[in-house]
């Protein structure tokens, strides 16, 4: 047995330190040769990642702005929009409004904010079923808000031309007066370059209809959150308007291009001279029918077939209402890109 203290090492020799020299500069080298390798992958890793990074942005960048166009002429009107409630009357008190089915704020201040208003949320028409041929049927949902109010009712868009559609809502169970003339084309012609998009809501959905310029995806009819009135005697639809360049429904003693500052218009046949500019009374005929100019400069008419008396009322939303005291709803919308409708 050799104890610690007596054991000795070795002497190195001269070739043996220049081999472990040798050898350690060999794993120095080797370990340099690593570090730079390691470090050159991670170099690269960073640059890849950056770049990944940098096109996820632009990426989603690119998204937010197509998503950001698209909401600026889909997104629906505001809903906070009050409507008058004109079947409770003119002026009408906390008791008869709420009678009327309507909803009564006594801080509204007029025409702005009417103090009585349609009700809003979930209430009025809602789509129940829609037909084989694209037809939706609406069913009443809440107060009903008059005895002859007429609770299930149908809407059926006919496309007849690249620039002509029309839409009928009506009474499918009871036959109401129509205008005796039959004004519609008798065949549809060619719709592979349509003008227009047709959009309504969905089945339980509140009913809504939105009619919208493909060219420019200009919106140039659309009542969502509005109220469809529909009693026997007294028919109320109303849609914004994508402009105030509003001409026509003529025969009256004003300016051509229509005011949007409250303006209530009557449309009823009435045997009477003309009248000075600014008086605005119905004249010699009834002409239901006015032309706008969209934002782009495009040009569409919406004609309403409707014999009875009606009014048209003019709101700075801008929107339009149309009132009429029978009959159904029968609405010819034309697109085209100019005012002269030629083209």
């Amino acid at each position: 047995m050799i104890e610690s203290n007596d054991y000795e090492l070795p002497p190195i020799t001269q070739d043996q330190q220049g081999s472990t020299s040798e050898i350690a500069m060999r794993l120095n080298m080797a370990a340099q040769k690593e570090i730079s390798k390691k470090f050159t992958l991670t170099k690269r890793t960073v640059y890849i990642v950056t770049a990944l990074c940098l096109m996820l942005i632009v990426f989603i960048t690119i998204i937010t702005i197509v998503i950001t166009k698209t909401q600026s002429h889909n997104t629906a009107p505001e809903s906070g929009v009050k409507f008058m409630c004109a079947i409770a009357g003119v002026s009408p008190t906390k008791e008869e409004c709420i009678q009327a089915g309507c909803s009564y704020n006594k801080t509204g201040n007029g025409k702005q904010y009417p103090k009585c208003f349609y009700p809003v949320g979930d209430f009025g028409y809602h789509v129940e079923s829609v037909g084989h041929d694209g037809t939706l049927y609406l069913n009443w949902k809440g107060q009903q808000l008059h005895p002859t109010q007429i609770n299930q009712l149908s809407v059926k868009v006919t496309e007849y031309s690249n620039k002509m559609l029309r839409v009928v809502i009506k009474d499918p169970k009871n036959k109401r007066y129509e205008v005796p003339i039959d004004i519609a084309p008798t065949q549809s012609s060619d719709l592979t370059n349509k003008m227009y998009k047709v959009s309504m809501s969905g089945i339980m959905e509140p009913f809504w209809i939105k009619i919208t310029r493909i060219s420019t995806n200009e919106t140039i009819f659309d009542t969502r959150n509005t109220t469809l009135i529909f009693f026997d005697q007294l028919l109320e639809l109303t849609s914004f308007l994508p402009s105030k360049r509003f001409y026509g429904m003529a025969e009256r003693g004003a300016p051509f291009a229509r005011s949007f500052d409250y303006v209530t218009m009557p449309l009823f046949a009435h045997d009477n001279y003309p009248s000075p500019i600014g008086q605005d009374i119905n004249l010699y005929s009834s002409q239901p029918f006015y032309m706008m100019i969209e934002k782009s400069g495009d040009a569409h008419g919406v004609m309403i077939y409707n014999s009875n008396a009606m009014e048209v009322y003019l709101t700075p939303q801008p929107s339009v209402t149309v009132r009429a005291l029978g009959g159904i709803f029968d609405m010819y919308f034309f697109s085209w890109p100019s005012t002269n409708g030629s083209n």
